[in-house]
């Protein structure tokens, strides 16, 4: 007879006050309420208006043995909201006792990622010992290469990677990862799940494509000069109607750029990963592209975000998920969704058009906490992307007994 012992209960707390310290309290009471107030793990997602350090001791306060890990965010989501106010806070608090969770700061991502990636792997074949099963990236969202970070861990380890990079209210200038009490930028928050788990991960976009493949001539730093002898951002231009000035123009938000993957990959994915352009030198007329993928000489497709394929791409995603083990409930979901599929994309009707079409999949007692990105990180094949414009959803099951 095959049959599961339940070992793990998981709480989830929010709050939207606009005192940091109540903020804080709340959310984490409300998350610790569900465990008796003890808990071995804090997950921690928080909107940029508050003080970020007083936040994370608040919340740090009300379970001092947890592990706490996290970062800020552009939006927390829940199962009851997708909240991109510049006040709000989600924690998961989670007690096991067959999930072990561990977690660290890596410095040094802006200078060298590819650096901060063999640290991570030394960290993981350390503190994993043989028992390692999952890998949460929250790297910082707006410095560092996270491709490169992304190639060691491939190399290096057999564990599949999830996660999102850290965010701000889309003001762009800085970015918050924690761990502890500790609240850092150009760092990677990292979070390895061992034991009796099995991580079940999928990812998807909603883009189309527009006009003929294109070239990168030039980049520079992330950021791309020319495509096919013009400047990014003339080309870009050419979708659009008017003379727009920034990114924020109507039309800019929706372009993004697919870069093409292998045959064997798209066959079980999409033809492109999505790369956003998340800057604009208007004086150079050039485009800052975050996560290291584009590069020179590099062929690439134009793309438009499309509504209605965003809201039905997300819902076969997760009944991608779903499908996996049918018959049995996750003990917890984590959802890392591109800043740009929210409000800025749907209005007052981003948690109806990409929420609500994912959760609708999962019973409504399945515990449920995100946040909106400005990247997401989820393998394709066995190989781990850095994405944009997609949402990535990542299961966790006990394993069977």
């Amino acid at each position: 007879m095959d049959w599961r012992i339940v070992t793990t209960k998981v709480g989830i707390g929010t709050s939207r006050a606009l005192s940091t310290q109540r903020a804080g309290t709340e959310a984490a009471t409300s998350a610790l309420a569900p465990l008796d107030g003890s808990a071995d793990l804090l997950l921690v997602f928080a909107s940029t208006g508050y003080d970020q350090r007083e936040l994370v001791a608040a919340i740090a306060s009300q379970a001092p043995e947890a592990t706490l890990v996290g970062c800020s965010g552009e939006g927390v989501i829940t199962r009851d909201a997708c909240n991109e106010d510049s006040h709000v806070v989600g924690v998961m608090a989670l007690q096991s006792n067959t999930i072990r969770a561990e977690a660290c700061l890596v410095p040094g991502f802006a200078d060298d990622s590819a650096e901060a990636g063999r640290a991570l792997v030394r960290w993981v074949e350390q503190m994993g010992n043989g028992e390692a099963r999952l890998l949460i990236l929250l790297p910082d969202g707006l410095v560092g290469n996270c491709t490169d970070l992304l190639r060691e861990l491939d190399d290096n380890l057999d564990i599949p990677v999830v996660g999102g990079t850290s965010a701000d209210g889309m003001i762009l200038t800085k970015t918050h990862q924690y761990h502890g009490t500790r609240v850092v930028s150009e760092h990677v928050a990292a979070l390895l799940l061992c034991g009796d788990v099995e991580p079940v991960i999928a990812v998807s976009h909603g883009c189309t494509p527009l006009g003929l493949p294109r070239t990168i001539d030039r980049v520079e730093d992330g950021w791309v000069r020319e495509i096919d002898g013009q400047s990014a951002w003339e080309v870009f231009k050419e979708y659009l109607d008017g003379d727009p000035e920034d990114l924020n123009a109507d039309g800019v938000v929706h372009l993004c750029v697919g870069e093409p993957l292998p045959s064997a990959l798209a066959a079980d994915y999409h033809p492109h990963v999505i790369n956003t352009p998340l800057k604009l030198d208007a004086d150079r007329g050039s485009l800052f592209f975050p996560g290291g993928r584009l590069r020179a000489g590099q062929r690439v497709q134009l793309m438009r975000r499309d509504a209605d394929e965003i809201e039905a791409s997300a819902h076969a995603c997760a009944e991608r998920v779903r499908a996996t083990r049918p018959d049995e409930d996750a003990c917890l979901m984590l959802q890392f969704d591109c800043a740009g599929r929210g409000q800025i994309m749907f209005g007052s009707m981003a948690r109806e058009r990409t929420v609500t079409p994912v959760q609708s999949v999962f019973p409504e007692s399945v515990p449920w906490l995100g946040f909106h990105t400005f990247g997401e990180i989820a393998p394709i094949g066995d190989r781990t992307y850095y994405h944009n414009y997609t949402v990535a959803l990542c299961a966790l099951f006990e394993g069977r007994t």
